[in-house]
């Protein structure tokens, strides 16, 4: 389709859109006005019977109360007309009575307003007493309307009785009537009442339909009046002209007129110069590149606008054909430049790839040689701990002590290996927890007070009696740091002190952050090497290794420890005075929880008894530490070598706990835990399960919740640890 056919046919289109949304429009504006004039009616009907009850309750009422006036009474016992005269008619026009009528209780008209019975004046009663009083003995409070001497008149009536009768149980004395004319005066009253409203008295037969007039805005409303039979016997047509919705549906068309001619004719105006300035232009091009005719380019080039440039161009694009050809032979080039690029990123991503899976392998091997390496230093420890506990000798207690020290120095040393490769590879995590942290910090003073006393050293530890001690975070790792400071300032220091201090140095709503110092008496470090003993396998002096052991990467893992947390650690020292090592922690304010039982005094009686334990553990040494400990604390035990012996030991006997290693022959222990927590219906289904494994890595310790583990424990463990925690599910079978 040629170019100014799309343009006609977008036009139409246009324009039968824009008359489309004329109708819609119009249809609302429409559907608006009709909302707004039903809404009206239902106003002018509830604002008329509003306008006309509250023009009758002022003659209803009068009537009413002084049906009850003692005078009144008296004046009907009395045959007194004065009184009526002189204290009813006289106030007849302020409370819109027109008419007076008294009537005996045996049907007599003791009264009317044009005289004292009730053909005087010509004021004729306006019906048979004999049947009102027959309806007044039934009803005797009656409201209704009549028509009486070419008159509409509205009538009230109420029994006359004395107004100490409460509640009115006494024979009325007779019956007070009023009346008032529903005319000219009366309409044009209530027209007063209201805004623009118009009241016409009409015969019944003048009731319509049409609550609305929708050409003229108009709206209609009938009040019927009943009479003395409930019976229509007149209509009050209430209309109300609502001109500002004409004025406002016409401004609204108006309007809309005079859009949709502006906008025709800004349509028409930009399809003329679309079609003079770009569709004829736009015609000769094509015919000039469809028929490689030069002479329409040559016309169009006179043309000094954006054809003509553009004419110029495609006649330059012949010359320039050469030259295109020029620039296909460079992008060749290009794209083999580009197929070599892309094969030397398809090369790095193969290396990458590889190196990932060095760095599983790496992960893996780590795995494997954490537990490799602390399983048998777990049975050695484990085994050093059962020994301690028996009566030795003096000599075999030397040995025993050796052995402890030498199989936790090589643990150490496992421990910083891992740590470090851990930190190194970017899979260092923290754990955050509730603690105590003057109780923890008193945990690590109580583990190195032995060794202080060995060398006769001083050991104090000094804490901020002002500092918040309920904190939340890594308790784990800040005692990890202290130990490695503290083991370090032992070590180096041969006479005097070591000590340990922490105080608060800033405080907000949430957070602490809190200064801890490791201070010592011993051999120093001089300048020239204070910037390098954080450095990894670096120590101050290359006599240091050999003369008190060690790997150098304590310092290292300790200041990582600190940095990954968001501290800093810097060191003071001076060669021959001392050191003193001082980082900086922030810490989460937090209510202290404390999961485990607390610590028992030394030599104080460890006791489980009646406790029942599953031992899931292949390795025989392991074994017999963990069976050497739970026989000393009185626990009942059973040893199984895998996972599947597991399940099947527990859906046989009844057991309150489970130690679960976790690298096991057929079915390892997260294996094992899977199966027992899928078993829904199986008794044994919520029973607490402790990993205990070698592997130390936190690919390790990060997942093990996802199997369904309550707890972990890695070996080698501490055996008041162990017992702590046994003692936690202990305490809550017992009760």
């Amino acid at each position: 389709m040629k170019a100014r056919n799309q343009l006609l046919l977008i036009f139409l289109t246009a324009i039968i859109l824009l008359v489309a949304t004329t109708f819609v429009l119009l249809s609302a504006i429409n559907k608006k006005n009709n909302v707004l004039l039903e809404a009206g009616y239902y106003d002018l009907e509830k604002e008329a019977g509003k306008i006309v009850a509250m023009k009758s309750n002022v003659l209803e009422n009068w009537v009413y109360d002084n049906s009850f006036w003692n005078e009144l009474v008296t004046t009907v016992k009395k045959q007194d007309t004065a009184w009526v005269t002189e204290n009813l008619v006289s106030c007849m026009s302020k409370f819109n009575a027109d008419h007076i009528w008294l009537v005996n209780t045996d049907g007599s008209l003791f009264y009317n307003s044009a005289g004292t019975n009730g053909v005087a004046g010509g004021n004729h009663f306006f019906m048979q007493l004999p049947l009102l009083l027959d309806s007044l003995q039934k009803n005797p409070f009656k409201h209704f309307y009549v028509q009486h001497n070419n008159e509409t008149i509205e009538i009230f009536t109420a029994p006359v009785q004395p107004g100490n009768d409460d509640k009115r149980t006494s024979k009325p004395l007779g019956y007070f009537i009023a009346g008032q004319r529903i005319n000219a005066g009366y309409l044009t009253s209530l027209s007063s009442l209201s805004v623009k409203d118009v009241y016409k008295l009409l015969p019944v037969e003048a009731l319509s339909n049409d609550r609305i007039v929708k050409e003229n805005s108009l709206v209609n409303h009938y009040i019927q009046l009943h009479d003395f039979y409930n019976q229509p016997l007149r209509l009050i047509k209430v209309s109300k002209k609502m001109e500002a919705l004409n004025t406002y549906k016409k401004d609204l068309r108006n309007y809309l007129l005079i859009f949709i001619s502006v906008v025709l004719a800004i349509g028409l105006i930009l399809f003329l110069f679309f079609k003079t300035r770009i569709i004829s232009p736009l015609n000769m091009l094509s015919v000039s590149l469809a028929k490689k005719n030069d002479s329409f380019l040559q016309k169009l080039k006179l043309n000094k606008n954006e054809f003509g440039e553009l004419a110029g161009l495609i006649s330059d694009f012949f010359l320039q054909n050469e030259v295109l050809k020029e620039e296909i032979d460079t992008r060749v080039k290009s794209e083999n430049t580009l197929k070599k690029t892309a094969s030397e990123l398809q090369k790095a991503t193969v290396d990458k790839i590889r190196a990932e899976q060095a760095h599983l392998a790496k992960t893996e091997f780590l795995s494997t040689m954490s537990h490799e390496i602390r399983t048998p230093i777990n049975g050695v420890i484990g085994v050093c701990n059962l020994l301690m506990e028996e009566k030795l000798t003096k000599q075999q207690t030397d040995y025993v002590n050796i052995l402890n020290f030498s199989s936790r120095h090589l643990l150490s040393i496992v421990s910083d290996i891992l740590d470090f490769s851990k930190i190194e590879s970017g899979n260092f995590q923290f754990d955050k927890t509730s603690f105590d942290l003057k109780k923890t910090c008193l945990n690590v003073i109580e583990l190195y007070e032995p060794r202080a006393g060995e060398k006769n050293l001083e050991l104090f530890f000094e804490p901020d009696e002002n500092t918040s001690f309920s904190l939340y975070g890594d308790s784990v790792r800040l005692c990890q740091v202290i130990t490695n400071l503290l083991s370090n300032a032992i070590k180096f220091t041969h006479s005097g002190s070591v000590s340990l201090c922490y105080k608060t140095i800033s405080e907000t709503g949430s957070h602490t952050t809190i200064q801890f110092t490791v201070k010592d008496t011993g051999i120093g470090i001089s300048k020239d090497k204070i910037d390098t003993i954080f450095e990894k396998f670096t120590q101050a002096d290359s006599s240091t290794s050999s003369n008190y052991g060690g790997t150098g990467l304590g310092l290292t893992i300790s200041k990582k420890l600190v940095e990954l947390q968001g501290g800093k650690m810097h060191v003071k020292s001076e060669p021959g005075k001392g050191s003193e090592f001082i980082f900086y922690l922030s810490f989460e304010k937090h209510v202290y929880v404390n999961s485990l039982p607390a610590p028992g005094k030394a030599g104080s009686i460890k006791n489980l008894q009646g406790l029942k334990i599953l031992i899931a553990e292949d390795n025989t040494i392991n074994a017999q530490v963990l069976s050497g400990f739970l026989k000393k604390w009185q626990v009942n035990f059973d040893i199984v070598v895998n996972g599947s012996d597991a399940v099947e030991m527990l859906a046989q006997k009844d057991f309150d706990l489970v130690l679960m290693d976790l690298q096991m022959p057929v079915m390892d222990g997260k294996e094992a835990t899977l199966a027992i927590r899928k078993n829904k219906t199986a008794s044994y289904f919520n029973i607490p399960i402790i990993a205990l494994t070698a592997d130390a890595t936190s690919e390790t310790q990060n997942t093990i919740d996802q199997y369904g583990f309550n707890q972990y424990l890695a070996k080698p463990f501490n055996p008041d640890a162990l017992y702590r925690l046994l003692k936690k599910y202990y305490d809550v079978y017992a009760t």
